[in-house]
């Protein structure tokens, strides 16, 4: 993939954008960021996870804008998965988290796509199927 290509997809993610939102709360900012972390941090690295994921579907030939369903795991305030809001309505996009806050906050503020609290064991609750994609760029577990 051609640097023009990165910067394609990056341009797509970025004309999608529609909310300068991002969490006011620090706690939710130092959850995603770390101690410190800023709300400009939590816009540029999402946008870097995007860029790369995004990247990397297309490299494999299967762009994000042709799943049928995304899912981010553990999205916590949707830093990553605010950056594909563009694949709606086509796509469906789920992130679930077990921080309440944090999906609280994306329901309100990330209404492109649908959100849960996850329990802390399994099962989710999502169909466990092939045709889903399965996110997850930042979890520590």
């Amino acid at each position: 993939m051609t640097s023009r290509e990165i910067a394609r997809e990056l341009r797509r993610a970025l004309a999608a954008q529609t909310s300068s939102e991002s969490p006011t709360d620090r706690l939710l900012i130092q959850q995603i960021i770390g101690k410190g972390g800023s709300p400009q941090q939590y816009w540029g690295t999402g946008l870097t996870v995007a860029g790369g994921i995004r990247v990397a579907a297309r490299e494999a030939g299967r762009p994000v804008e042709r799943f049928k369903r995304i899912l981010d795991f553990g999205c916590g305030s949707g830093r990553v998965l605010r950056w594909l809001k563009d694949v709606t309505p086509r796509t469906e996009v789920h992130g679930c988290d077990i921080n309440a806050d944090a999906i609280r906050w994306c329901s309100a503020n990330l209404p492109f796509a649908r959100f849960v609290t996850a329990p802390h064991s399994p099962p989710l609750p999502y169909p466990s199927d092939r045709k889903s994609t399965r996110l997850n760029s930042s979890h520590v577990s």
